[in-house]
């Protein structure tokens, strides 16, 4: 299996700071902030990022569900994924 790297770097403090978050060789890469995690700030967030993983991976099952010849057998997985904090 292949080596999947990402990297994160944050500047300043917890508050008044701000980052960058890039993976799959730069092919995603955004801002994060305090305020883009609890807030309506610009930027990212890792429910945003734990969604869009979630959400692709399920797009894949359904699809290779389909494709194996027996599509009465597949579920219809929802391919999108909604987080909430609860803070």
């Amino acid at each position: 299996m292949a080596t999947r790297k990402a990297h994160a770097r944050w500047e300043g403090g917890i508050t008044d700071g701000k980052g960058q978050v890039d993976f799959g060789n730069r092919a995603f890469k955004s801002a994060y902030s305090f305020n883009s995690r609890f807030e309506d700030g610009k930027g990212t967030n890792p429910e945003e990022l734990l969604g869009a993983a979630v959400t692709t991976c399920e797009g894949k099952q359904e699809m290779a569900c389909r494709r194996s010849g027996n599509a009465r057998a597949c579920p219809g997985i929802p391919t999108m994924c909604r987080g909430e904090r609860a803070y």
